[in-house]
């Protein structure tokens, strides 16, 4: 019996969710800029795009905000923090024409860090 690729799937799963985020026009996936035209430099954004991805299926996040209220849990702040630096990674590859984007006003509470 062949055994199941988790990896893969879960990587298919959350490019998945990044495209249709990105088609619908979500305001999370656009508080993260919009992915470079540059290949290298898109890839980096959709692996990173993809962490906070999971993030939000994984913890039933429907904020506008990337990755939603503050978290409650241990566990979640864990994975909040993965996905926190994941946020940043997608605005460090966004070009500058996206400013606006990524005001303070625009990005909430969790993006400063706090």
């Amino acid at each position: 019996m062949k055994s199941p690729d988790i990896p893969g799937r879960c990587k298919q799963r959350a490019d998945t969710l990044v495209q249709t985020a990105l088609t619908d026009g979500e305001a999370w996936i656009q508080r993260c800029g919009h992915p470079p035209a540059d290949p290298a430099r898109q890839d980096r954004w959709r692996a990173a795009a993809r962490v906070v991805a999971a993030y939000r299926e994984l913890h039933s996040i429907t904020a506008t905000d990337p990755l939603g209220p503050m978290p409650s849990t241990d566990r979640q702040r864990i994975d909040y923090q993965r996905a926190l630096r994941a946020v940043r990674a997608t605005r460090a590859l966004t070009s500058v024409r996206d400013a606006a984007l990524l005001a303070p006003e625009a990005t909430g509470h969790q993006l400063t860090g706090r």
